[in-house]
């Protein structure tokens, strides 16, 4: 069984605009706008998986005061040999989990993957178009 292996490249919660730049190639840009004050989230915890290998736990992104949305840049070895991201992710307030687990899986794209996320404590992604998926 091949492993998955993800380098974090970068972690830029605390950019304020991650959407206006495109990702590099062999990578997976995940945009993160949090829909809730601060006062009931203050981060995301992140799991991903690629194809059928092992579930892998990210480390969380903590966010910075005032600020509502960010992302990171996750760089992918062997990125072509790859067809598919699942990505888990859950609000988080002082540590904890305090939101149900949401769930996206993607095809991913050709040379980079772009994907948006709506951090909420209801669980629910409001809307947010992703890149890859159309809106219904």
């Amino acid at each position: 069984m091949r492993r998955a292996t993800l380098v974090l490249a970068v972690v830029a919660a605390g950019l304020a605009c991650v959407k206006d730049r495109p990702c590099r190639d062999n990578t997976i840009l995940v945009n993160v706008e949090f829909a809730d004050s601060r006062d009931l989230v203050d981060g995301v915890a992140l799991k991903y998986r690629l194809d059928d290998a092992p579930t892998v736990d990210l480390l969380p992104i903590d966010r910075p005061p005032g600020i509502d949305q960010g992302g990171l840049e996750l760089a992918v070895q062997n990125y072509a040999s790859y067809k598919k991201l699942t990505l888990q992710y859950a609000p988080r307030k002082a540590g904890n989990v305090v939101g149900p687990w949401q769930e996206k899986v993607v095809d991913l794209k050709a040379g980079c993957t772009t994907i948006d996320l709506i951090v909420a404590i209801g669980g629910r992604d409001a809307g947010l178009a992703d890149a890859l998926e159309p809106a219904v």
